[in-house]
């Protein structure tokens, strides 16, 4: 038996109401996906730029000054002349690649409680490159136990509270990076739950219009 054809301009309205719907719901998951990925992305791209890269720079610094500490002890078992000359080579171009990279750092990320953790580090840095001089001509001089001397007694003292703001802005970078991972996770997570509702309204509309137009069928036949 045929169905009424009033009825069945219903069933076909309600057939391309369903369609539409999940039609709709496609293009809505997709715009938020695409809006999802874009969100990560800035949180991650914030994560490198204002978490890792300055932590990478300060990371860069203490290695640096760490090599500088192992040339000046080098610096004072050599005796030839050569040796000498190439360790202090060595030496100024690690202060070279520090000051390059402190003046980085100052350009970009010197704000804030940074400013004066890093003021400290560089009122360290003089007393130290001072001291740094007086060990490097004791040594030069051949006064070498005077030199290792005057390291143990100052020398790495002010090394340690020169690296301390170091260490210091460091860790504070790495609690930033965890609470900006955290953010950009927490938003991957809300993508993820909003895809996923999605996509069961999605499989909800279909088995209805499927059922719906099962059930059209049926009528039709019978």
């Amino acid at each position: 038996m045929l169905l009424d054809p009033i009825r069945f301009r219903r069933y076909r309205r309600i057939q391309l109401y369903l369609i539409a719907c999940i039609f709709g719901l496609f293009v809505i998951t997709g715009l938020v996906n695409l809006l999802g990925i874009n969100q990560v992305d800035k949180a991650y791209t914030k994560l490198y730029e204002e978490s890792l890269l300055p932590a990478m720079l300060l990371g860069q610094i203490t290695e640096s000054w760490y090599e500088n500490q192992l040339l000046i002890e080098e610096h004072f078992i050599n005796n030839s002349q050569l040796e000498l000359n190439r360790i202090e080579l060595e030496m100024r171009k690690e202060v070279q690649l520090i000051d390059s990279l402190t003046g980085y750092y100052q350009q970009y990320y010197d704000i804030g409680a940074e400013h004066r953790r890093l003021d400290d580090y560089l009122n360290h840095r003089k007393n130290y490159i001072a001291l740094e001089r007086s060990m490097l001509e004791l040594s030069k001089s051949g006064l070498k136990k005077e030199a290792h001397d005057l390291m143990l007694s100052e020398g790495n003292g002010e090394f340690r509270k020169m690296l301390k703001p170091l260490h210091q802005m460091i860790e504070n970078d790495r609690m930033v990076a965890l609470a900006d991972y955290q953010e950009a996770e927490e938003g991957t997570n809300q993508i993820k739950r909003i895809s996923y509702i999605m996509m069961g309204l999605i499989l909800l509309f279909a088995i209805i219009w499927g059922i719906r137009y099962s059930y059209l069928y049926l009528e039709n036949m019978l």
